[in-house]
């Protein structure tokens, strides 16, 4: 019994970024759950789309000419939790976590978020102190 829907890119609701890796190809991915994952060859990837039983989308992601076989997962860029994101994404799959080759850490995701948040363009009114009135 699966506990996860394959769902189109143009449902999904979040901004997302890789949480992990797993050893699985997109093939082995496929013929394990029936997904279909799309090509897009504007920059040589294959994706597919996932959604919980939980709510939670993932995306697993696979560079054509990635220096590494596997497939990333990705999960909402908002998740200070990465570690749970990808268990999650274990669970449903009835996968064990020696299937994972890589996973960003806790300390990681909120680093990244500060440098995005410091990165991020600023109003005038943040630019410039305000003026006080005389």
């Amino acid at each position: 019994m699966s506990h996860f829907n394959q769902i189109d890119e143009g449902q999904r609701t979040e901004s997302l970024r890789p949480i992990g890796v797993l050893a699985l190809s997109p093939d082995e991915l496929a013929e394990r759950y029936g997904l279909t994952f799309q090509l897009d060859e504007r920059d040589g990837s294959a994706a597919a789309m996932l959604r919980t039983d939980h709510g939670d989308q993932y995306m697993l992601l696979h560079h054509v000419d990635a220096p590494y076989p596997g497939t990333e997962v990705h999960a909402s860029d908002q998740s200070t939790e990465p570690e749970q994101d990808l268990e999650g994404l274990l669970k449903a799959l009835d996968l064990r976590s020696d299937s994972v080759t890589w996973k960003l850490s806790r300390e990681d995701a909120l680093a990244s978020r500060q440098v995005l948040a410091e990165a991020r363009p600023r109003s005038r009114d943040e630019r410039e102190p305000r003026r006080r009135a005389r």
